[in-house]
C-alpha cells in the first residue's frame, strides 16, 4: 500500500473507523506532512489511501487514535515535530475526518499517547517534548477539548521518540515510562490518578546504550511489572527488573 513519493511513514495507528467491523489503518507521513487513512476491506486488503493535511512542514511523527468527542466515531490526534503542535481530526461516520484543529505543545514534540490520567472516563493526551526534556499532559473533557498542557520533566530526551503507559505500580492508575536516548537513562512517572504525576523516578542503563524502545511486562513472575527496552547503542535488549 504507497503512501506516497517522499511521504516517509514514520508511525501507524489501527482502528475502525467507519464502524463497518473492518480495521483500518492511519499513518504519520512525516515527509509530507499528511496523515494517511486506509479503510479495510475485510479482507486484508484496504482502499487507497485518503490523505488529511497537518499543515504546511509540520512533519507528523505520531498519530493516536480515540473517541475524543464522545459520538462513538473514532478521531485521530498527530503531533506535528515541525510546528510544536498537536493536530485532532474528528472522525465522520464514512470513514473520513474533519480538517485538523490544533494546540500547542512544547519543542520538538516526538510521541503522542491517549489515556484517562484522571480516572474521568474522558480520554486524555500525553506528548513527549523532545527539546523540552518533559512529557506534557491535556487533560480531555466529554466535548473532546483539551485543557492547558502541564509538563512533568524527565531525563535528556533529545532524540527520543517513545514512551509506554501502564499501571507500573499496581495501584489503580496510569503510569509513563520513557527511555531518554542520549544520557542512556529511563524515566517513570508514577500518575497519581488525578492527571498529575509524581517527580521522575531514573533508573541509569550501561554507558552510551542510547535507549530507543520499551515494553513491559512480568518476566520474573513476582506479580510486578519489570521493563524491557532496546539499547541501540550496544545491539542489545535490556531487562530491567522491579526492585523498588
Amino acid at each position: 500500500m504507497s503512501t506516497g513519493a517522499n511521504s516517509k511513514p514514520n508511525a501507524v495507528a489501527v482502528g475502525d473507523f467507519n464502524n463497518d467491523n473492518r480495521l483500518d489503518i492511519a499513518v504519520a507521513n512525516y515527509g509530507t506532512s499528511k496523515v494517511g487513512v486506509f479503510l479495510g476491506n475485510g479482507d486484508g486488503t484496504f482502499t487507497i489511501q485518503s490523505t488529511y493535511s497537518t499543515g504546511s512542514s509540520s512533519r507528523p511523527y505520531a498519530v493516536a487514535i480515540g473517541d475524543f468527542n464522545h459520538d462513538n466515531q473514532l478521531d485521530l490526534a498527530t503531533v506535528n515535530y515541525g510546528t510544536n503542535k498537536v493536530g485532532i481530526f474528528l472522525g465522520i461516520r464514512n470513514g473520513t475526518f474533519q480538517a485538523q484543529t490544533t494546540f500547542l505543545v512544547g519543542t520538538k514534540p516526538s510521541w503522542i499517547s491517549v489515556a484517562d490520567f484522571n480516572d474521568d472516563s474522558y480520554l486524555d493526551i500525553a506528548v513527549l517534548n523532545s527539546g523540552d526534556n518533559n512529557v506534557g499532559i491535556f487533560l480531555g473533557n466529554e466535548n473532546g477539548v483539551f485543557g492547558t498542557q502541564a509538563t512533568f520533566p524527565v531525563g535528556n530526551s533529545t532524540w527520543s521518540f517513545f514512551f509506554t503507559i501502564t499501571d507500573l505500580d499496581s495501584d489503580g492508575h496510569l503510569d509513563i515510562v520513557v527511555p531518554n536516548v542520549v544520557e542512556s537513562t529511563i524515566s517513570i512517572l508514577l500518575g497519581h490518578g488525578d492527571g498529575t504525576f509524581q517527580l521522575q523516578q531514573k533508573f541509569s542503563i550501561r554507558a552510551n546504550s542510547e535507549p530507543y524502545g520499551l515494553a513491559v511486562g512480568d518476566f520474573n513472575n513476582d506479580n510486578w511489572l519489570d521493563i524491557a527496552v532496546t539499547n541501540y547503542g550496544k545491539n542489545e535488549v535490556g531487562i530491567l527488573l522491579r526492585t523498588w
